[in-house]
């Protein structure tokens, strides 16, 4: 189930915290990317990503990670 779009999840999020997470995502406010589609900014996917400890990856039972890249398919 793709995680709802909700203040409540963008509070539990760990986006900004993430070494993927980038200056264009903090100027665009991108949050919660498992809750709504990929990033617009350019990401270095190099970097590893944080997704799996995120508490909305575990809470909603997610599969994968590096939301920020692939849009959500659940």
């Amino acid at each position: 189930m793709k995680p709802e779009n909700s203040k409540e999840n963008s509070r539990k999020c760990i986006c900004g915290e993430c070494p993927v997470y980038s200056e264009c995502c903090r100027e665009k406010n991108e949050l919660l990317f498992c809750g709504r589609t990929n990033s617009i900014c350019e990401l270095n996917q190099n970097r590893m990503c944080i997704c799996g400890d995120c508490p909305i990856h575990f809470e909603y039972n997610l599969q994968g990670g590096y939301y920020c890249v692939n849009e959500f398919k659940g």
